[in-house]
């Protein structure tokens, strides 16, 4: 038998101009791009800072270079925990089980909890709170409905995130999706390592779709806008089509297609026009954020559920659609997934722990 050898490349940005200077970690770390036989581990540095003012001696505004440094595990063995130092500290994760197939997915398929939330933006003490109570359910990943900060372009709010979500992410997978409040910016892809808005993954036997539901900061002009959607709404169907054996099939994206805020109601046509898509191809439940609250709707048996109660003000729920309607709250929460071979259970969860809602999917519906 050969061995494949375990190897980890350090890559650094602007790693060549920052030589000779002092670094100081200023978030991560983060486990990033996670696979079966794959890892990243992410985090940021500033190396430099300036000053500016109005006279020589009153240089009172400062801003400070902020950069990703990051290793790429390669060679690693599915289903496999491992540990990891880095200058900005210690953590473990564990790759995802050997991709399942169609004679292997049973009800003894490898068990596995992840938890889903968002809009965690402006309010760090609840975000903290989110994170902390998150921890306690020891998650295989994390899936983010987007909205991780205020203003994407905003170089000096991204250490924060990343030093909120530290005690959570240094232990296991972060998969993000692009909320309206990351504008798109370049920051969001190079932080994360992120190489496309819309992207999927396995884990076990399920499915994940995660799709930048933000076509607005998507191109310049509408025809730009329009091009890209239709471009991400062919690759999500033959996305769906390639893993119909999944046991279960998630669609994320931080735009949800139904909403109880009242003055949100119509807002995102786009999402809508999939759920056509999402019942042809039996997706098992779209997640979703922007919505500051809790919500959960059921239609054709797909779930549809908005979890953006990270941090954000929230929002009423003061006109929930009719029929569909099973759940909706004016709260802090976060959901937490538990997959069992062919059953799934979720939970939303508040702060201080309270069940806010509970609900069940079974494979292939």
């Amino acid at each position: 038998m050969t061995k494949t050898p375990l190897l980890a490349f350090a890559l650094c940005a602007g790693q060549l101009a920052s030589l000779g200077r002092a670094q100081e970690v200023v978030g991560g770390p983060a486990v990033v791009n996670l696979g079966p036989r794959t890892a990243t581990v992410i985090w940021l540095v500033s190396d430099s800072q300036s000053t500016l003012g109005e006279s020589p001696s009153g240089l009172s505004l400062s801003a400070r270079t902020v950069q990703v440094r990051k290793t790429v595990y390669t060679g690693l063995k599915a289903g496999t925990t491992y540990y990891y130092s880095t200058p900005a500290g210690k953590g473990h994760f564990k790759t995802p089980p050997a991709p399942t197939s169609a004679k292997t997915s049973t009800d003894a398929a490898p068990a596995f909890t992840f938890v889903v939330y968002g809009d965690v933006r402006t309010r760090d003490d609840v975000h903290a709170q989110v994170i902390a109570r998150a921890q306690k359910s020891d998650p295989d990943f994390v899936l983010h409905t987007g909205d991780l900060v205020a203003d994407g372009a905003d170089t000096a709010l991204w250490p924060k995130f990343f030093q909120i979500e530290a005690p959570l992410l240094s232990k296991t997978a972060f998969y993000p999706s692009l909320g309206n409040h990351e504008k798109n910016d370049p920051q969001f892809y190079e932080f994360l390592d992120v190489k496309n808005g819309y992207y999927s993954f396995n884990y076990g036997n399920a499915h994940f779709s995660v799709l930048n539901t933000d076509i607005r900061n998507a191109g310049q002009g509408t025809e730009a806008q329009d091009r890209y959607w239709k471009e991400q709404v062919a690759w999500l169907e033959q996305d769906l089509i390639r893993n119909q054996g999944a046991d279960f099939r998630f669609v994320a994206g931080h735009h949800p297609p139904f909403t109880a805020v009242s003055n949100r109601q119509g807002d995102n046509a786009h999402m809508t026009a999939l759920v056509p898509m999402m019942e042809k191809y039996k997706v098992t439940a779209m997640l979703n954020g922007h919505d500051h609250n809790y919500q959960r709707f059921e239609k054709q048996g797909i779930q549809y559920i908005t979890t953006g109660g990270g941090g954000a003000p929230l929002y009423n729920v003061d006109m929930p659609p009719a029929y569909i309607t099973r759940k909706v709250e004016k709260t802090e929460n976060f959901v937490r997934i538990r997959v069992v071979g062919k059953r799934a259970v979720g939970e939303a969860l508040g702060i201080d722990g309270r069940v806010i809602d509970s609900f069940e999917f079974k494979a292939g519906q």
